[in-house]
């Protein structure tokens, strides 16, 4: 065995500890075309394609990060086409990115310029990213769509997630993205098993799956499948994603068990079955609208002894088949006593009309049709209706899972009123409140 003395113990010890630090690095694509990459760590991004010069695709932008000990960047600004993966994945747990989805193992951020959105096409061979490791993941002005996480083989996690699946020790931010048209048998749009925090803001989610038919489990999550970890929703609109297929569990567009969901100033409209299926966990909803789901706006519960809490402040529950269906037992806590609204009575709000409750009001009096024309879907008050001005009358703040207050901004970043707001999403502040802020003219 060698011998090192004092004097040399500490020299290295100083090496280490005066080391450099990781030098992070950006890739950019310059090609819409799906090829690995050369020479994966030599930190530089080339395909195995033969043409002149540089051919950095996306999938060799994602090996070349893999491989480097820094938190990188993949800055995506080519326009007029899309990123289509198209190398089929025939092994269900190739997990180097260089077939089907981008598996992401180190530290990245994925981002568009400024305006612009960068379309991320999963081809419908596999899902599209598939984040591992001890990594924390960034996604900004992106569109992932047709993603299929079809592989029924329950070794491999290849049916979670049709879109995104996380899987990392991390913390996720997505933020001004479109996740839609994506399928798989848990968490159609987003699989979220990260061991950390999730914060999604400013996205749309539409149009994705959870299809019964890939026959590991049951379906749950048409849009969001989320386990175990801590979930933030602020300003998104959720809306037509839909379960394949009969079954159990949580049957919701967003289906949690244990962990936590915070939502703010967000919508979820027209599942074919829940708009929220919470079991285990802990609920917050300020100023959210969850309407025309056809089995139930929310659903929600715990175990005997499970201190697990849902506090609903400013919140529309309305037009839903059941508007609700909450079922505690020892040790839960139910806070809803807050200006919120439902259409059918389900939710407990007629036990506490004090507090600006209001129950019995259907969802055509109070809201406008989801108005897919802008950038975050929403359904918009109606003047003079019931959810117009009949929120907290407190002077708004910015998200809090305790706060009574309205939150300060709505689902379209609009600031809202002082004075009492209006309860769900949306806060009609623009013009003169004569309906048509939501309409394009």
């Amino acid at each position: 065995m060698p011998h090192f003395s004092l004097r040399t113990a500490l020299v290295i010890a100083a090496a280490m500890a005066f080391a450099p630090p990781a030098i992070s690095a950006t890739f950019t694509p310059n090609t819409f075309f799906d090829a690995t990459d050369a020479t994966p760590g030599d930190g530089h991004c080339d395909t195995d394609i033969s043409l002149p010069g540089d051919q950095c695709s996306l999938r060799a932008a994602v090996m070349e990060a893999n491989a480097t000990p820094a938190a990188d960047t993949i800055q995506l600004d080519l326009v007029g086409g899309s990123y289509v993966l198209s190398i089929p994945n025939t092994s269900g747990d190739e997990n180097a990115a260089e077939t089907g989805d981008l598996d992401i193992r180190a530290s990245l951020t994925i981002q568009s310029n400024a305006g612009l959105l960068s379309t991320i096409d999963g081809g419908g061979l596999d899902r599209v990213l598939h984040v591992q490791g001890t990594t924390d993941l960034v996604l900004s002005g992106l569109i992932i769509r047709n993603g299929h996480a079809t592989d029924s083989n329950s070794a491999h996690q290849d049916y979670f997630g049709g879109g995104i699946s996380l899987n990392n020790t991390g913390d996720n931010l997505i933020q001004f993205c479109i996740i839609e048209d994506n399928v798989a048998n848990a968490g159609g749009g987003i699989f979220d098993g990260a061991i950390g925090n999730t914060s999604i803001y400013y996205s749309v989610i539409r149009n994705n799956r959870a299809d019964v038919n890939i026959g590991v489990t049951n379906p749950e999550g048409s849009a969001i499948r989320a386990q175990g970890n801590d979930l933030l929703i602020q300003s998104v609109s959720i809306y037509g994603n839909a379960m394949l297929g009969s079954g159990a569990g949580n049957r919701g567009s967003i289906s949690l068990h244990d962990g936590s969901l915070q939502m703010y100033s967000s919508t979820v409209d027209g599942d074919n079955q829940a708009g929220i299926s919470a079991y285990r966990a802990d609920v917050t909803l300020n100023n959210v609208t969850l309407s025309a789901n056809a089995s139930q706006g929310l659903s929600w519960g715990n175990l005997n002894n499970e201190a697990t809490k849902l506090h609903i402040r400013n919140s529309i529950i309305a037009g839903n088949g059941t508007d609700c269906f909450v079922n505690p037992q020892a040790g839960a806590t139910i806070d809803i006593d807050g200006h919120n609204i439902d259409s059918d009575g389900s939710c407990g709000l007629s036990t506490a009309p004090a507090d600006g409750n209001q129950s019995g009001v259907q969802l055509e009096w109070m809201l406008g049709p989801l108005n897919t024309a802008i950038n975050l879907p929403a359904r918009f008050p109606w003047p003079i209706g019931p959810a117009t001005d009949t929120g907290n009358p407190s002077l708004p703040v910015p998200a809090n899972p305790d706060a009574d207050a309205c939150v300060l901004y709505d689902q379209r970043g609009v600031q809202r009123t002082t004075g009492a707001c209006d309860v769900g999403a949306v806060e009609s502040v623009l013009l003169f409140k004569n309906g048509f802020e939501g309409i394009p003219i």
